[in-house]
């Protein structure tokens, strides 16, 4: 691969990174008072996810780096890990039941697990992205506001995740 491939390559994984962050930060600050009407440190929980989420999402575009990628990766692992944890059962000082298969919880640790990959591929690679923000970064972030109000509009149905 020439190095402008792999730079092209990079700088779509880190879009896509960049892009799931943002995301799921949305979903997660949108599903935060629901979980905080069942639990206060659930709630808390979903805030402090949301926040590390956009931080790392914010910190990518601007300034990638390695150690960026290997903490976004480790947020990632811990969204997808907590959710599969709340689906098995009741988790301790969170939540007293277990959480409910929902479509909104399988279709963002669907996109997490794909940022996941792209974190990961990131930290192996050898080459350095451009810095500063790119289109496609840009783009990206847009996402943020749309998926929470994407996230808003299916909780004001009724909807829970």
């Amino acid at each position: 691969m020439t190095t402008t491939a792999v730079r092209e390559r990079d700088d779509l994984l880190r879009s896509v990174l960049i892009g799931v962050l943002g995301a799921s930060a949305g979903v997660h600050a949108a599903m935060a008072p629901h979980h905080y009407a069942e639990s206060a440190t659930a709630g808390v929980t979903f805030v402090a996810g949301a926040i590390a989420m956009l931080a790392l999402a914010a910190r990518l575009a601007v300034r990638p780096s390695r150690a960026g990628y290997v903490a976004a990766a480790v947020v990632l692992v811990g969204a997808v890990g907590a959710y599969a944890l709340a689906l098995l059962g009741p988790v301790p000082l969170v939540a007293s039941h277990a959480e409910a298969l929902s479509p909104l919880g399988v279709l963002t640790k669907a996109a997490e697990i794909a940022g996941l990959y792209a974190a990961i591929n990131l930290v192996y690679t050898t080459a350095r992205g451009p810095s500063g923000l790119s289109g496609r970064a840009v783009v990206a972030a847009a996402y943020v506001p749309v998926t929470w109000a994407v996230g808003a509009a299916y909780l004001s149905h009724g909807a829970g995740h």
